[in-house]
């Protein structure tokens, strides 16, 4: 191996691990604060049992709720040890109107998180909001025990 080559297999190691460091840093969140390809923080986590059932997150006009088909429902966490039937019940309710209800998902097996997709209708308008309710059977609705995490609902136009 001539002088020459081990120069050139040097710089293309060093050029590799340069390459290396740099990806690894952009993958730790290392960019400006500007960059738009920053990623984005985790949504927190809303948790509903017995003593609040349900929440209530706002449409705000940058969710473009007007173009979207459906409402996906993000279950993370789910602490049931009975493994009652759970439902969660999607409903909008506009500005100035009666809730409407989009639909309903259930958990199956009954103790197991998920994504689940509930459609719009086309009802959906930003100024409004979504209230995500968790259901259970009036047999044992008084029945405790149970915890669901859910992130905030998101808007899917596909």
């Amino acid at each position: 191996m001539t002088a020459r080559q081990r120069r050139g297999d040097f710089v293309a190691t060093w050029l590799l691990v340069l390459s290396c460091v740099a990806c690894q840093g952009s993958a730790q969140g290392t960019r400006s604060a500007g960059d738009p390809q920053q990623p984005k923080e985790t949504p927190a986590i809303s948790y509903l049992d017995i003593n609040r059932a349900s929440m209530t997150q706002p449409v705000l006009d940058a969710d473009r709720a007007d173009q979207a088909k459906f409402v996906e429902v993000h279950v993370v966490e789910v602490q049931n040890p009975n493994r009652l039937p759970v439902s969660i019940q999607v409903a909008y309710v506009p500005k100035d109107g009666q809730p409407q209800i989009l639909g309903s998902v259930s958990l199956f097996p009954a103790d197991n998180p998920g994504k689940f997709l509930v459609a719009t209708q086309g009802l959906v308008k930003a100024g409004g909001s979504l209230v995500l309710k968790v259901v259970l059977p009036d047999d044992v609705k008084s029945t405790g025990g149970w915890k669901i995490g859910l992130r905030p609902a998101t808007f899917m136009r596909k």
